[in-house]
Order: structure tokens, then sequence, then C-alpha cells
């Protein structure tokens, strides 16, 4: 009926589909209780608009986060951690668990250091590079970061353990990414293993055993993202009608997979 709640729970990650759902639980007259650990809504929805390639999704973001926002009959728990004694005390009758991913920070020397960080936070302003950037990992995300950081003036250098025409081969929008970025002049290394890094830049492992060194001032990683298992566990069981969506579910998605399974689980209910 139409008080049944619904809680849906939106973390980090591509909070899309967390966002759909609730918007769609409130089209159908439900009353969907939203919880948010951090103070306002959007999380990697807001970081994937920051990078100046972004624009649409950008848009996107902001339109998403606006009409949650303004729906009177979605109730926010901004600042508040899904824990399974908060989730279990609303006593749902169903939940969407959209608690998104983790990025992967492989275990390697050096990783922890103070010329470390991730892509991402590039993008978001946290972190300010320095003049020689290498980037760990060729992927999309990681190649937009590169194109804007090589038209702002750095030397980038994108290295990836795959060829790049594998990398090319899972997403069309890899290609054309890295076209921009060879015009922007970044550099490209292909099949090198990330093996330490040091104040001074990368060592990475090449096929044949042999070493390789990469100069840098600033390591950006961008090796993926891999579900947040600990906090699906702590929320599976509370009740019988459970739907995961997004990052959080067994495949790695992106936004239009986040949404559309957002939209689902909403309309199941």
């Amino acid at each position: 009926g139409k008080d049944m709640p619904a809680v849906a729970q939106v973390d980090f990650s591509y909070d899309a589909a967390g966002l759909e759902a609730a918007r769609r639980l409130s089209q159908r007259g439900l009353k969907p209780v939203l919880f948010e650990k951090e103070k306002e809504l959007g999380g990697s929805l807001r970081t994937a608009g920051c990078n100046p390639l972004k624009a649409d999704v950008r848009r996107y973001g902001d339109w998403s986060i606006r009409t949650v926002l303004n729906d009177p009959n979605i109730v926010l728990r901004l600042g508040t951690e899904a824990t399974r004694e908060a989730v279990a005390a609303e006593k749902p009758d169903a939940l969407i668990v959209a608690v998104g991913s983790a990025p992967i920070i492989p275990p390697v020397e050096g990783v922890h250091g103070d010329n470390v960080c991730l892509a991402a936070d590039i993008d978001r302003d946290l972190v300010k590079p320095g003049k020689r950037v290498v980037i760990v990992g060729a992927g999309l995300t990681g190649t937009e970061t590169a194109v804007t950081l090589a038209r702002e003036g750095h030397e980038v250098t994108v290295m990836d353990l795959l060829p790049l025409r594998e990398v090319q081969a899972r997403d069309r929008a890899v290609g054309k990414a890295h076209r921009l970025a060879m015009e922007a002049g970044v550099r490209f290394v292909e099949e090198l293993r990330l093996q330490a890094i040091t104040p001074t830049g990368i060592i990475g492992a090449k096929k044949d055993g042999s070493t390789a060194s990469l100069p840098c001032d600033t390591v950006a990683l961008s090796l993926g993202v891999r579900p947040r298992q600990d906090v699906v566990d702590a929320l599976t069981g509370i009740c019988d009608e459970t739907y995961f969506v997004g990052d959080c579910a067994t495949r790695q998605g992106n936004i239009t997979s986040a949404v559309r399974e957002g939209f689902y689980a909403a309309m199941n209910l």
C-alpha cells in the first residue's frame, strides 16, 4: 500500500541506482526512506561529472540529485550510515541496496605515499598534481583525467598491464578517449605491471621480467572498482524482499546499467 516503507540505501559509487529507485518508488505512491552516509547526495555520481569532458554526466547528476531533494515523498537520512541496526529499525517491507563499490588499491610498496592519489580525486580538485603525472590504468576514467591534465600543461603518461587494443575492446568510448589523449600529447606505456612506487616515480615489470622506471611527481591510480561486499553482507537478510543494484551487484556496470537496475528494482516491489 501507499504507506509501505521501502528503504533505498545509497553510499558511494554511481549513486544513480539508488536515486533512480527512490524516484520511481515515490512515483508509485510509496514512501521511500533513503540512507546516505555523506551529508549530501551524489557520491561518485558527482565525482563522475567533475571532469570537464563529462558535462553531460554533470547535468544528469545535478538533475538526479535535485529531483530527489525536492520530492516530499522521499525521506532522507543524510549523514547517516546504513548499518544493519539502522535499516532494521525502519522495519522495511523491502530493501534496495545500492552501496556501490570501492576503488581498487594495489598492494604494492609505496602505494600510500604522499605522491599517490586517485585519478578521481584529481578530477574533484581534491589533489593538485605535480608537473609530471603517471596514471596507472588506461580505462575511460584514467584516460579522461589524462586528457584534462595534458590540456592544462602537465606531462602525462598512462600505463596499463594490458595492450591498448584489449583495453579498447571493452568499451568503444575508451578508444575515442585514447585518441583524444594522444592528440593532447599523452604518452601511453602498454603491458607494464605496477611493481612499486617511489618518491620519484614508478617501477614497473615488463612481460620479459625486466623492469622499467617512469619518473614523475604524482602517481594517479585508476584501476577500477570492486563491490563493497562487507556492506552487502551486513545488509543481507534484513527482509525477504531485498534487491542489490548498481556496482554492489556481482558485475561492474556504468551509469546506464545502474539506472536500469534501480528502475526495475523499484517497479518490481
